[in-house]
């Protein structure tokens, strides 16, 4: 019996640095999954985000070089917004996570003992053209390579009932490092990533 994927070729996807016109394409990208402009069906296909940020915020982190965009022919279908834990206190939504950085372990030892980042977002275009094509694992594969070397472990809050993310993450090698409640109702997963073997890999 022929497989599901036979005959699918996967798109050359390329992934680097945000320019600053590419910022439109990331809100564009971004409203497209928020979960308020989403039906149920929608979501639990294919996952949602809460978090909207600001058009100046992103600004300031993209001059840094450190939101990530995934292109196909020179389009942005993809983006991931890392932030520093200081950027994230900006965001009410990281602060029950924050205030548990003493109590929450990473390989043994409390996570605000190790060099972390946030992964605010990660999203790709909701078109189904580019379901499939590893957007979301190439932008994870570009954040370890270019912060191996300054951080240990890059983390990222999701929602328990996102299980569309929930399965992306399990995928990538993601491991739940947490579980809470938020004070919005919902319950959250912590999600770690170990950068330690890109940085073996720059060795």
């Amino acid at each position: 019996m022929p497989g599901e994927n036979e005959g699918f070729e996967r798109m050359n996807i390329e992934v680097g640095p945000a320019t600053k016109e590419e910022l439109g394409d990331i809100i564009r990208i971004q409203q497209q999954n928020l979960g308020r402009n989403l039906s149920e069906d929608q979501r639990e296909k294919g996952g949602f985000v809460n978090l909207e940020t600001p058009l100046d915020f992103l600004q300031k982190i993209q001059e840094q070089n450190r939101v990530l965009v995934a292109r196909h022919n020179g389009h942005v279908v993809g983006y991931q917004i890392p932030l520093k834990p200081d950027e994230a206190a900006s965001f009410p939504v990281f602060n029950e996570f924050l205030n548990k950085t003493g109590e929450i372990t990473f390989k043994d030892k409390p996570l605000n003992a190790s060099r972390f980042l946030i992964i605010a977002q990660t999203c790709r275009d909701r078109n189904e053209a580019y379901r499939g094509h590893r957007i979301s694992e190439k932008l994870y594969d570009a954040l370890g390579n270019q912060f191996a070397d300054t951080y240990d472990v890059a983390v990222g809050q999701i929602a328990q009932h996102n299980e569309a993310s929930v399965r992306a993450h399990e995928r990538k090698g993601f491991v739940t490092i947490a579980r809470y409640s938020h004070a919005d109702g919902n319950d959250r997963r912590l999600e770690a990533l170990d950068l330690e073997p890109y940085r073996k890999e720059h060795a």
